[in-house]
């Protein structure tokens, strides 16, 4: 009896199995991908459309991007005085700056608030387009809305991220897109693991997981497709997952995660946002701008000023072109605040600059978006979008052929004669 108990252990130097573990990951791989496609689909083709999202809406609406004007723009605050006179009752908050010749002001506004009621007053819009050399007004859009020509583009954006829902539904489609985010990084976890092969050599059965077998059935190669685009853009579907846990779980769950690593910077941001006010701020747009440029210059950057805001928090903000790693990444928009009431410099934020976590922060709309390289980042991220929503199609396929082969074989069992 011990010699058989044994004989009949498995040498200490062979791994035991488990298999139980693949099955279960593959029912894991399998629900999971059920649960997201319609999401990923949406999600993906959407964020293919973004990727170049100014080329495309400019494109769509040469009548609001392009301006007749030819000379040097106005001042901010003329420009802003032109726009709110030729719209009563909106208020511009935020303005371009160095245009190029040619190309239209994209004024954002809001609306006026009421003395009475206390409220901002409802408006049919939130952009406005303007000559920058005349201020002559060029056209309205309300970017929340579907799905005319000039609003697609926005509504595409709102829709990736949101789902578009009406008033405070927009957080429920934000949490929801943020849950399938949790899910889908799991998942990514999951389907390398399931492309692994069992048998050796490694590498050469590896290997079949990266191709498409071309010259093979239907099943065959949309199972290639499935395997192989899922490992091709692993990192980039990686990196995106992540990115959108940031963009939609902010508060809820990024955030938090990151400060058990390292320790965030504190920004005005963050403080309790006051109440709307009717009295109007103690110096404008230009003034606003001098003391960032101010600030600037004593830091000594050269890049130009590309937009200041108007923050209900009682902020200018003056953001800067793109600052440039010295190795050509794109790590995001340098911004200066200044105080409103007393011009002071509340902070200066350069991206790739402060803690760990501020960097980890950082990175994650460069990365969403593909600007981190530039072009051909952003044409990577177009591509990635595609392959997600072919990722979501060729998986549901699978599981339908298998799920019709299942019912097959038991409807045969049914119907074949017993003994």
């Amino acid at each position: 009896m011990a010699a058989a108990g044994i004989a009949g252990r498995r040498p200490a130097s062979r791994p035991v199995r488990r298999p139980w573990a693949r099955p279960a990951l593959v029912v894991l791989h399998r629900w999971a991908g059920l649960a997201m496609a319609a999401f990923l689909v949406m999600a993906g083709l959407t964020g293919s459309v973004i990727a170049f999202d100014s080329e495309l809406d400019a494109w769509l609406n040469p009548d609001l991007f392009r301006s007749p004007g030819r000379g040097p723009p106005l001042p901010p605050d003329a420009l802003a005085a032109a726009v709110e006179a030729a719209l009563p009752g909106a208020i511009a908050v935020s303005v371009p700056l160095n245009l190029p010749p040619g190309e239209a002001a994209r004024v954002t506004v809001r609306g006026r608030v009421d003395p009475v009621s206390g409220r901002p007053v409802a408006l049919a819009y939130d952009e406005a387009f303007a000559d920058p050399v005349t201020g002559a007004l060029l056209g309205t859009r309300d970017t929340g809305a579907c799905c005319s020509r000039q609003s697609i583009i926005p509504f595409l954006y709102r829709f990736h991220y949101m789902l578009q829902l009406p008033g405070e539904w927009g957080h429920l489609g934000r949490w929801l897109l943020g849950a399938v985010a949790v899910l889908w990084l799991l998942d990514c976890f999951v389907g390398a693991w399931l492309t692994l092969p069992r048998g050796r050599p490694f590498l050469a059965k590896w290997r079949i997981a990266w191709g498409v077998k071309r010259r093979a059935g239907f099943h065959r190669v949309n199972l290639d497709l499935h395997r192989a685009a899922g490992l091709w853009f692993w990192p980039v579907l990686l990196a995106v997952a992540v990115s959108s846990i940031y963009f939609n779980l902010y508060r809820e769950l990024f955030r938090p995660v990151v400060e058990l690593i390292s320790p965030l910077t504190p920004s005005v941001y963050e403080m309790p946002a006051p109440p709307p006010s009717v009295v109007p701020p103690p110096f404008g747009f230009d003034e606003g701008l001098a003391r960032a440029q101010a600030e600037a210059r004593g830091r000594g950057w050269t890049q130009r000023p590309d937009r200041i805001y108007r923050s209900s928090r009682g902020i200018y903000a003056v953001t800067y072109r793109p600052s440039q790693h010295r190795r050509g990444v794109w790590l995001g928009t340098p911004v200066i605040d200044i105080d409103m009431r007393d011009g002071r410099v509340l902070q200066v934020h350069v991206p790739g600059e402060g803690t760990a976590g501020d960097v980890i922060m950082d990175l994650q709309m460069p990365l969403h978006s593909g600007e981190l390289l530039g072009l051909p980042g952003r044409i990577l991220v177009c591509a990635a979008g595609i392959a997600v929503a072919m990722l979501s199609v060729t998986g549901v396929i699978l599981w339908w052929r298998k799920r019709t082969a299942r019912r097959t074989v038991r409807l045969r069992h049914r119907l074949s004669p017993r003994a």
